[in-house]
């Protein structure tokens, strides 16, 4: 038996033309994806939300543009300055991880291990830590690029509003 899609397009691809159509910023509703997929919030919002997840990965893939959710309301288009701030978020999940990859390998009965799986828990952990290290510097760095980006957004904004004052 060979795959029938439900229409004649993907639902994913309907969502990722909707997403595409949308000026970086702007949140695209529930209602608004419903409607382009035939559906009703009510009793298809997870299926509207797996087409929008799967639509959200292709935007960024194919066009460099990511899509958050907007808890209760939609996704929101995100507006390139924005994608830093979301990639910190992946940075600070990512460490979070990593440090529990190291306590799970840092805190084990090594007693109940042969030797060569002790050496490969003692391996393992050192590389999450200096992994999870990593991660920590890069996050640091990217919350300085950010505290400098919004300084600088101030500063445009004060520059405008005098030059509008004039």
């Amino acid at each position: 038996m060979t795959f029938k899609p439900v229409g004649e397009k993907a639902q994913w691809k309907i969502v990722f033309d909707v997403f595409e159509q949308t000026t970086p910023g702007d949140t695209v509703s529930y209602r608004t994806l419903a409607d382009a997929l035939g559906m009703m919030v009510k009793g298809d919002l997870p299926r509207i939300q797996a087409a929008a997840r799967k639509a959200g990965a292709e935007l960024l893939r194919r066009r460099d543009r990511a899509v958050e959710a907007v808890t209760g309301e939609g996704y929101r288009v995100v507006p390139a300055a924005h994608q830093i701030s979301m990639a910190g978020g992946q940075i600070e999940r990512a460490t979070n991880s990593l440090d529990k990859g190291r306590d799970l390998t840092t805190n084990i009965k090594m007693d109940e291990l042969n030797e060569g799986d002790r050496a490969l828990v003692q391996v393992v952990a050192l590389g999450f830590a200096q992994v999870a290290t990593y991660a920590r510097q890069i996050g640091r760095r990217l919350t300085d690029h950010e505290d400098r980006l919004t300084d600088i957004e101030q500063e445009l904004a004060r520059m405008r509003e005098e030059r509008n004052k004039s």
